[in-house]
């Protein structure tokens, strides 16, 4: 079973890497390291919460608002967790 920091870890690379222009779900497997079904697993759950919508036309993934404002948490969580790392 997965660490809560590690899906945390996983959500993060997926908002990062449909951020710009929007990846497919085969591009944003090979870029988390998942299998099809994991991600399948997790971008269901990301649509369903509002982090990421998908155009069903191109079949890309792209990041909402809800998505960059928590992006922008998930960053910031990692900076405070690495600054007490030290």
């Amino acid at each position: 079973m997965e660490s809560p920091y590690a899906k945390l870890d996983i959500i993060k690379r997926i908002l990062e890497s449909t951020q710009n222009s929007g990846s497919q779900d085969h591009r944003l497997m090979y870029g988390s390291y998942l299998t099809y079904m994991q991600i399948d697993e997790y971008l269901t759950a990301m649509v369903a919460t509002g982090l990421v919508r998908h155009a069903r036309e191109s079949g890309t993934y792209r990041i909402t608002a809800k998505g960059m404002d928590f992006l922008a948490s998930l960053r910031q969580m990692d900076y405070l967790i690495r600054s007490i790392d030290r």
